[in-house]
């Protein structure tokens, strides 16, 4: 279905809630390139799977430490972000009808 442009539910829920992966933020900050997440990735799943990515990219001097520090902590923080909206949308979705259009009015102005 993906290739006809049609996503299931299940697959727009997983892409919607899933945070950044470390390799994605290092190379939209320009801090990594791609190919040298290709050579990092590359190494741990062919020589060293149980060494974490960030660890075999300061390892190549790819990254300094401080900016693997950064990059975990923007991934902390989205992950965070993520587990919050996730529990206000089901929190929501226990909320009789009414109250939930009522809210939306608040925010939205009335539809």
């Amino acid at each position: 279905l993906d290739e006809l442009g049609f996503m299931t539910s299940q697959k727009k829920w997983e892409i919607l809630t899933r945070a950044d992966k470390l390799g994605e933020i290092l190379v939209r900050q320009s801090k990594l390139k791609l190919a040298q997440l290709v050579v990092c990735l590359e190494q741990q799943e062919t020589e060293n799977p149980e060494m974490l990515l960030g660890e075999i990219m300061v390892e190549k001097n790819f990254i300094q430490e401080d900016t693997l520090k950064v990059a975990l902590d923007i991934q902390k923080k989205q992950t965070e972000t993520l587990l919050q909206t996730i529990e206000e949308i089901t929190n929501i979705s226990q909320v009789p009808i009414r109250i939930k259009i009522r809210y939306m009015n608040s925010l939205f102005g009335s539809f």
